[in-house]
C-alpha cells in the first residue's frame, strides 16, 4: 500500500504496466492464497512455489482478482476524485478513451489472463511426486478465482454497493 498512497496524495495516475504490478501486491491478494494450501491439506515445498510455472500462476491469480476488485467498485471509485488506482480509470486517463472503452480493454486484459491461466493449469510441468498434489492445489486457485468473481457480482457482496459501507478516503487530510 505504501506504492499506491503517492498517487493517491498527488492524485496522479500511474501507468497501467505500474498499477498493475502495484496492485498485484496491494490489496493482499498473495496472503488471500496463502490459506489455500492448509485448506487442502497440502503445503506445496518451497522448491515447487519457487517454480517460474508456479510463480506465474500466482501472479496471474493476483492480477486477475485484483482487476475483478477493480470492476467491483467502479461505481465506488467514479464517485471519488482521488481514486487514480482502478484498472477502468488508469485506462480511461492513459488512452484518453470513454468509460466503456476503458471497461472493454480492462476486460480484454483480465480474459487475457484467464486464457494464460487455463493455459498453464492444464499443461503444469512435471512435478514428480507432488504431481498430483499440485494439480489439486492448482485447480483451488481456479475455484478461489471464480468463487471471488461469483462474491463481487451474484449478489453476495453490497460492499461497494451500499453507501457508507465502505470509508472515505483521508488522503490529503491534515492529522494532528
Amino acid at each position: 500500500m505504501m506504492e499506491e498512497t503517492p498517487y493517491k496524495l498527488k492524485k496522479e495516475f500511474p501507468s497501467l504496466n505500474n498499477l498493475l504490478l502495484v496492485r498485484e501486491y496491494s490489496i493482499a491478494m498473495y496472503p488471500y492464497g496463502d490459506p489455500l494450501e492448509p485448506s487442502i491439506n497440502f503445503i506445496v515445498p518451497d522448491h515447487i512455489s519457487a517454480h517460474p510455472f508456479i510463480r506465474r500462476l500466482k501472479m496471474l491469480m493476483c492480477r486477475i482478482i485484483a482487476i475483478q476488485n477493480d470492476f467491483a467498485s467502479i461505481e465506488k471509485e467514479l464517485a471519488i476524485d482521488t481514486e487514480v488506482l482502478n484498472i477502468i480509470l488508469v485506462i480511461r486517463h492513459q488512452y484518453k478513451v470513454s468509460i466503456e472503452e476503458a471497461c472493454k480493454e480492462a476486460m480484454r486484459i483480465h480474459d487475457e489472463y484467464v486464457n494464460e491461466f487455463m493455459e498453464l493449469q492444464q499443461h503444469l510441468p512435471d512435478l514428480g511426486v507432488h504431481q498430483k498434489d499440485m494439480e489439486r492445489f492448482v485447480h483451488y486457485m481456479a475455484l478461489m478465482i471464480s468463487g471471488l468473481e461469483a462474491w463481487y457480482h451474484k449478489g453476495r457482496s453490497t460492499r461497494y454497493k451500499t453507501p457508507g459501507a465502505y470509508p472515505a478516503p483521508e488522503y490529503g487530510r491534515r492529522v494532528l
